[in-house]
């Protein structure tokens, strides 16, 4: 089969752990192999400080290679998916000055996070047809490189200066620039397709 489709990718839309998104992409299937590239666009943040006039910008976008089989007459593929997404915003912690041992005055520090990631995702899907209508579940896992950047950060983590930093939830940690690395990636959801040949 040779053929086009048009994907949206609903599970985006309350990607809380990577970015809230609308996303949509395209797909061009030739017999046993397609080539499918998305793109998403960052629509809202839980979380931003009203202390820098930072507007949220992020995005990403994603290059998938699937080659397809059957298993009892289901659509089956494996995919290698690179992805690419950066983000911009700003937010704020609580610190301290060194000389409040007691942590009794907490100043509010508002700072940019420029957040940039590369990596790639191997995909197990599959592909349920309804005639023009495609509903495409997936999985799979990855590795990714994360690098991320302040700007307006006035105290010095090294020094001490903000509350111990064991205290921040792992959410918070991941807004500072010393979580810049690589690790280990997940991802699942589903899409939903329409064939316009």
């Amino acid at each position: 089969m040779n053929f086009w489709t048009i994907k949206f990718n609903p599970t985006s839309l309350i990607d809380v752990f990577v970015m809230p998104s609308i996303g949509f992409g395209i797909e061009k299937k030739v017999k046993r192999i397609s080539i499918e590239v998305d793109f998403g666009k960052e629509y809202w943040r839980i979380k931003n400080s009203d202390s820098l006039p930072i507007k949220t910008n992020g995005i990403k976008g994603s290059l998938q290679v699937k080659y397809f089989f059957e298993v009892e007459k289901q659509k089956i593929y494996v995919a290698a998916q690179p992805f690419h997404r950066k983000k911009k915003y700003s937010t704020e912690v609580t610190c301290f000055s060194i000389q409040d041992s007691s942590y009794q005055h907490p100043i509010k520090d508002a700072f940019t996070v420029n957040n940039y990631c590369w990596g790639i995702n191997f995909i197990l899907g599959s592909e349920l047809h309804f005639k023009k209508l495609i509903i495409e579940p997936f999985a799979g896992l990855g590795f990714l490189k994360r690098t991320v950047k302040n700007t307006e950060l006035n105290f010095d983590i090294q020094n001490e200066t903000f509350k111990p930093i064991k205290d921040y939830p792992f959410p918070t940690k991941q807004d500072f620039y010393f979580s810049s690395s690589a690790w280990g990636n997940v991802t699942f959801g589903l899409k939903l397709g329409y064939i316009i040949h």
